[in-house]
């Protein structure tokens, strides 16, 4: 039977697509002018997962990609598209240009100069019907004027061409206002990635930050994070298992007082007390949760 491959169909007796990839190409890059093969015939370091076009991923946003496919999904009934094509949205040789403070009357933040006319691809389009949709544009936390002015660029560029579905600012990032775990940070494991969207002040930017990686209290509900696997370069879902720490009690009557559910600060990271350590009555030491790695070489079995 033929495997529906999210835009067109795949034998997978012949090792052939059997439909034409709908995307037409960039006349830049001829290689992907043909409408039958697949990542310019390179899976091995390329992908594509909206079935239109290859990309090669970048592990942060691959992972912010992959949680919001599955967080949000079920939003968008016609389909959620990482690194979506805009035709004649490529930033190429464009500036970020801003005026006024972000949030205050007359704010402006824009791309200027002269476009190249090649292929833009935006971070995330959510389709509410084949012809109207959402997008979103992944950003630093400091470059959220960068991701304001690309996103109002995309739009722009985009809905000038009438094959293109109609799209505007998401603003069903449905996430709280505070920061939401991603997953640990590629480029640096003992830190984690954290993400979050101010619909107010800049809808359909989607913010991420690194950070020291904090504690997990333990929970009766799974945790899941989305982590990139640097082997099979993909994001891969996982259950974030706590592992247990042991944290040796100070001298002060402050920190002997202390018990479960209380916290307990170390190495500059704040941790959730999971249980307390005595010895002939006496409060030594404390049992601490937290992701793997927060504290190398200190894990201990509670």
């Amino acid at each position: 039977g033929l495997v529906y491959l999210r835009a067109r169909y795949y034998a997978p007796g012949m090792g052939r697509f059997v439909s034409r990839d709908p995307w037409p190409g960039d006349v830049w890059r001829p290689g992907t002018l043909n409408e039958f093969v697949y990542v310019l015939n390179n899976p091995a370091n390329q992908l594509d997962p909206s079935g239109l076009f290859f990309l090669s991923p970048e592990p942060i946003h691959a992972m912010i990609q992959a949680k919001f496919m599955e967080t949000h999904g079920l939003s968008y009934p016609s389909g959620v598209f990482p690194e979506f094509p805009i035709p004649g949205g490529s930033k190429q040789g464009l500036t970020l240009v801003t005026a006024g403070q972000l949030g205050q009357p007359g704010f402006i933040a824009q791309l200027g100069g002269t476009p190249t006319g090649h292929v833009g691809r935006a971070d995330i389009v959510g389709l509410v019907t084949p012809f109207s949709g959402h997008i979103y544009e992944i950003k630093h936390q400091r470059d959220i004027l960068w991701g304001i002015a690309e996103l109002a660029w995309y739009i722009q560029a985009n809905n000038a061409n009438p094959r293109q579905p109609t799209l505007s600012p998401g603003r069903r990032y449905t996430w709280t206002p505070e920061e939401e775990l991603i997953g640990t940070n590629p480029y640096y494991p003992e830190q984690e990635i954290v993400a979050t969207m101010d619909a107010s002040q800049a809808p359909g930017v989607i913010l991420y930050r690194a950070r020291r990686k904090s504690q997990q209290q333990p929970s009766p509900q799974p945790v899941y994070v989305w982590e990139w696997d640097p082997e099979k370069r993909k994001v891969e879902k996982r259950q974030l298992v706590p592992v247990y720490y042991y944290a040796p009690c100070s001298e002060t009557a402050e920190m002997a007082e202390k018990v479960a559910g209380d916290t307990v600060m170390i190495l500059g990271i704040s941790f959730v007390i999971w249980g307390t350590i005595k010895v002939g009555g006496m409060v030594i030491g404390f049992l601490v949760a937290g992701p793997p790695g927060a504290l190398v070489g200190a894990a201990v079995t509670p």
